[in-house]
């Protein structure tokens, strides 16, 4: 089985991260469960023919150069798979890209 890694250094805050990833994996066909300590928040979920190992873990806030006042917050998504087919993935990535696109910058 092959393991294929996705990181995503995303402009949301933690907690939004989390909660796109329990939407995600609700609408998904697999058992899943969470973990949450002080450093990161990790979903494990199982699939009919593979594992997904999922860690959000936050960042430090970006400051705009634009607008000293804006901090803006930064969270690392790790996506770990083993064993999905090609087909699995590709809706994996196409799943997490609506998840977390934001319209309007």
């Amino acid at each position: 089985m092959s393991e294929k890694t996705l990181e995503w250094n995303l402009g949301f805050a933690r907690d939004e991260v989390v909660a796109g990833v329990e939407k995600l994996l609700a609408q998904s066909e697999s058992v899943h469960y969470r973990t949450d300590t002080e450093a990161e928040t990790r979903f494990h979920a199982a699939f009919s023919q593979g594992m997904l190992d999922i860690a959000v873990r936050p960042l430090t806030s970006y400051r705009s150069p634009f607008n000293i006042q804006a901090t803006l917050p930064r969270t690392l998504l790790i996506v770990c798979s083993t064993g999905l087919t090609p087909a699995e993935e590709a809706t994996l990535r196409y799943r997490l890209t609506l998840a977390f696109l934001r319209v309007g910058g």
